[in-house]
């Protein structure tokens, strides 16, 4: 039965503060999975077809394994890039030394 509703979730997930690029990833991983639940199902049932197999871990990693939520992560990190994008720029008018 679908209501409609995005269920509560609760999990023994926690990622530390600050700026650590993994951290930070995992966080807008999970807040854009729970945001838009139809990838979550999607990603359960690309999961649920490797239950029953047996992949060797080298396999596992490559791309083509799991290609779902390869393609949520890379979007993810596209939309949310890991590192803070910090744009420096002069607030007063100022002049270079030996000009």
């Amino acid at each position: 039965e679908n209501s409609g509703h995005v269920p509560v979730v609760t999990t023994k997930f926690r990622v530390s503060a600050g700026r650590d690029t993994t951290a930070c990833s995992l966080s807008w991983i999970v807040f854009e999975i729970l945001r838009y639940p139809i990838h979550l199902e999607r990603i359960r049932e690309e999961l649920a077809e490797l239950e029953s197999v047996e992949i060797p871990y080298d396999k596992l990693t490559q791309n083509n394994c799991l290609p779902y939520l390869h393609a949520v992560i890379s979007e993810t990190l596209r939309l949310n890039p890991s590192l803070p994008k910090q744009v420096k720029f002069a607030v007063n008018r100022d002049v270079l030394p030996g000009k």
